[in-house]
């Protein structure tokens, strides 16, 4: 039995396909799909993400926090996290909500999920 662990942002967004496979197994042995899986650099990953923070709808909040967990621990775990910042109202597309109220004291937060990774 093949167990096989796949992110789809597939037209969630207003950002193009974005699929990451994680593992792919049968058997304890890798399948031919694992075999031809490349390697994503990090930094990409983290990229994509980051344009998914920014560009996404409103309603989303919930799938933006569920990436922010995901590759917040792949950063930790490849050594590359180098903290987050929350994006501003002067960041975003006018319509969107934000991260950070910089503009009242003290800062309000109405959007957590509007975050970027450095």
């Amino acid at each position: 039995m093949e167990a096989a662990m796949i992110f789809f942002c597939k037209n969630l967004f207003t950002i193009s396909r974005f699929e990451i496979i994680l593992f792919a197994v049968r058997d304890n042995k890798p399948t031919r799909r694992m075999r031809r899986t490349k390697t994503i650099p990090i930094e990409r990953i983290k990229e994509q993400a980051n344009r998914i923070f920014l560009n996404s709808k409103n309603d989303y909040a919930d799938q933006r926090k569920a990436l922010q967990y995901f590759v917040g621990d792949l950063l930790m775990q490849t050594g590359n996290y180098k903290g987050f910042g929350y994006l501003s109202k002067s960041d975003v597309n006018p319509g969107l909500t934000f991260g950070v109220d910089r503009d009242t004291v003290p800062h309000s937060f109405p959007d957590e999920s509007r975050i970027f990774f450095y």
